[in-house]
């Protein structure tokens, strides 16, 4: 029997030959509750992986600043909404203009997320 499963960031480096240039721990019991998480807890290890993931963009995009930034996932409930919207926090956070965008036609959670209902 042969495990094909990625376990963690050298796999993922590996099999697509790049940099990972984020790793958030998923830590459901620390991340789970209302409202964007980096906003309620901005001194936890969460937040700081955030702004290591926010940095990291930034520095590989030097030379061309980044405009846009797409967050997705094979499946439902992966941490598309999560990852978006926190690293939306963040970037703000750091004086940076930012429109987010839930497009998830299956199940949209911004809005929730947003406080916006």
């Amino acid at each position: 029997m042969t495990d094909d499963a990625i376990k963690g960031r050298e796999d993922v480096e590996s099999l697509l030959n790049t940099k990972v240039v984020g790793y958030v721990v998923d830590n459901k019991n620390e991340v789970d509750g209302e409202g964007i998480y980096v906003a309620r807890a901005p001194r936890s290890p969460v937040a700081e992986a955030f702004r290591a993931l926010r940095t990291n963009l930034e520095f590989s995009a030097k030379d061309t600043p980044i405009k846009s930034l797409i967050v997705t996932s094979g499946g439902p409930g992966e941490g598309k909404t999560t990852v978006a919207s926190n690293l939306a926090a963040i970037l703000s956070h750091s004086g940076k203009k930012v429109i987010l965008m839930d497009a998830d036609l299956r199940q949209p959670r911004g809005a929730q997320i947003y406080g916006c209902f």
